[in-house]
């Protein structure tokens, strides 16, 4: 079974804002779901909460 570890990052500033490591397969969609919700930029006008914080992109890494 796989495991991932998940990076968010500043869509703007491409800074690392969150990390949650050790996801197994069936709590992908969870992670995917509120790690942007829960992450925020250190400039704060990069932080978009207005729109769920869509401005961070996330990065799916595959733990070996």
């Amino acid at each position: 079974m796989a495991v991932w570890t998940c990076i968010a990052r500043c869509r703007v500033c491409g800074k690392e804002v969150n990390r949650a490591e050790h996801v197994p397969e069936h709590m992908r969609t969870h992670v995917a779901l509120t790690g942007p919700l829960l992450s925020f930029c250190d400039e704060e006008h990069h932080n978009t909460l207005s729109d769920c914080n869509i401005g961070i992109e996330l990065e799916w890494v595959t733990e070996p």
